[in-house]
């Protein structure tokens, strides 16, 4: 479990542009599956649109292998491309079917502070829905 307001990266995270904007909390690379855990129980899952329409499995075998891991999965989805409406389609479904949450941004600066705002916020169980609304309400 890493320490308050500390956010585990994923070495594969290495080069991502989110980590510059990384700034309001400690961060530092770990041997984990999710690209990024925040608290003990909150893992996230950080996507490109543009990597998605490359590589559209890819986001399958994550989920997979992050499923049922924590109690609260994210997919952080940088939308980096003009026609989204099916390939959000898709990953809402693929969401869902993994029990995570979707939240888009649409960049990088947004996407850090999805992040740091996660990382400020201890979350429990069945939290999803208030994730969202106050992601929204804030």
């Amino acid at each position: 479990m890493p320490p308050a307001n500390t956010v585990l990266v994923s070495q594969r995270q290495q080069g991502n542009p989110v980590l510059k904007h990384i700034r309001t909390v400690r961060w530092t690379f770990a041997d984990v599956v999710p690209d990024y855990i925040c608290g003990s129980n909150t893992a996230i899952l950080f996507l490109s649109l543009r990597y998605h329409l490359l590589q559209p499995e890819y986001v399958l075998h994550r989920l997979k292998a992050v499923q049922r891991g924590h109690r609260l999965t994210i997919l952080l989805l940088l939308v980096d491309v003009d026609e989204v409406v099916k390939p959000l389609q898709e990953l809402h479904r693929a969401a869902m079917g993994a029990d995570a949450v979707l939240i888009c941004a649409w960049s990088n600066e947004v996407g850090c502070s999805f992040i740091t705002r996660i990382a400020n916020q201890p979350f429990s169980t069945n939290t999803c829905a208030i994730v969202l609304l106050w992601f929204f309400l804030v």
